[in-house]
């Protein structure tokens, strides 16, 4: 009895793989499967797209070009201001609000710098550098984090525009999608997002070679 309980069972597995290869072999099921991955081709894509189109848009929660009544709206007053000289203060009164940097906390530990462009008032640049605590401060520009290596920046967007040391700093950038890395020791240590970049098909190209997990 044993012995025809096993043969039976070898023969219902026997049944079911051919039954399985049979179903695979289908024309019908074949191009089911085929649809099904074309579109989850297709949302990838179209996620992927959308997210890199948002990071062209500005960083941190401040839009790039945006005026400074639009950041005040979208993000409050600054923490501190530039003065004439370049220098950083603590904010004070709002007669201080036509400096042209502005200087934030982000809620992840990092500090948010914002820019004006001279020649408009629009924001030109915004930046967010590595707390020291938390190195995960601020959020991620077109897949690259604060914290990520030197090694994943290259490996995601590829050979930069233009890079340079300066006191043991490497300052990357990337002018088509408008974009500038800071590193320490090999690692993404600032970010900054700039108003002026490339056209739209150099930027489709570092979209391309972004798709890469």
């Amino acid at each position: 009895m044993a012995v025809t309980s096993r043969g039976w069972r070898r023969s219902r597995r026997k049944f079911s793989t051919r039954r399985a290869l049979r179903i695979l072999r289908n024309p019908a099921m074949l191009r089911l499967i085929a649809g099904i991955l074309i579109v989850l081709v297709i949302v990838r894509v179209a996620s992927a797209g959308y997210a890199f189109r948002f990071d062209s848009s500005g960083y941190a929660g401040v839009g790039l070009g945006n005026s400074r009544q639009d950041v005040l709206y979208g993000i409050g007053q600054p923490a501190e201001t530039a003065d004439a000289s370049g220098a950083w203060r603590p904010f004070r009164t709002t007669a201080e609000l036509a400096a042209n940097g502005w200087a934030y906390q982000d809620s992840g530990g990092g500090r948010v710098d914002v820019r004006f462009d001279e020649r408009d008032g629009k924001v030109g640049s915004v930046s967010c550098t590595q707390s020291e605590a938390i190195p995960s401060a601020c959020g991620h520009l077109y897949g690259i984090g604060l914290g990520d290596s030197e090694d994943r920046l290259s490996f995601k967007l590829g050979r930069p525009t233009a890079e340079r040391l300066a006191t043991g700093v490497k300052i990357v950038r990337y002018d088509d999608l408008g974009v500038e890395f800071t590193l320490k020791q090999y690692t993404v240590y600032k970010i900054k997002a700039l108003r002026e970049r490339g056209g739209a098909f150099a930027r489709t190209l570092r979209f391309v070679r972004s798709l890469v997990p």
